[in-house]
């Protein structure tokens, strides 16, 4: 895999794209969308899957402009998951992906949640954080959980303390 976000060179990226060979890229749309324009440095031929999360947000005006370019990139056979917990009205924007027969998949509908998910939050002081996340994790044990970070540097940054502490 290869993050395309920005904060990085895209002469970088194009080197890391060319030294790896990725199988999955995984982007924001502005920075996915400059990447494809580069040219025939990168083909997109054999892309068989593009997944859009946030697809309510991307599919709007503010993205146009971008979803277009990686859409026009991309080829026309390719598998599209769209996903959102907020979307409303999917089928209004389904002709900017080029998608034929949509199926909307809609789990809990009624705004239910599964019996065994706990949804939990707290707030505290900036220099709190970090003990009361390492508090948290320590007294629930849980078997999995999601914790949002405000930014990419952030999650990589965590991703490796994470990882050094359990090993």
């Amino acid at each position: 895999t290869q993050t395309l976000v920005g904060g990085v060179s895209s002469i970088d990226d194009l080197r890391k794209f060319q030294k790896w060979n990725p199988h999955i890229l995984i982007a924001t749309p502005g920075r996915l969308a400059d990447f494809l324009n580069r040219g025939n440095i990168v083909s997109t031929k054999n892309c068989e899957a593009l997944v859009l999360d946030e697809a309510d947000r991307l599919l709007d005006l503010a993205f146009e402009k971008e979803m277009n370019v990686i859409f026009r990139s991309l080829p026309k056979q390719k598998r599209v998951g769209l996903f959102s917990a907020t979307i409303l009205n999917a089928s209004a924007n389904f002709h900017k992906t080029g998608m034929r027969n949509p199926v909307k998949i809609v789990v809990n509908a009624k705004n239910h949640k599964p019996k065994s998910l706990q949804l939990n939050y707290t707030i505290v002081n900036p220099e709190d954080k970090l003990n009361q996340l390492f508090n948290f994790l320590d007294t629930y044990h849980f078997r999995k959980a999601i914790v949002y970070f405000p930014t990419c540097l952030s999650v990589d940054y965590f991703y490796s303390l994470f990882k050094q502490l359990i090993h």
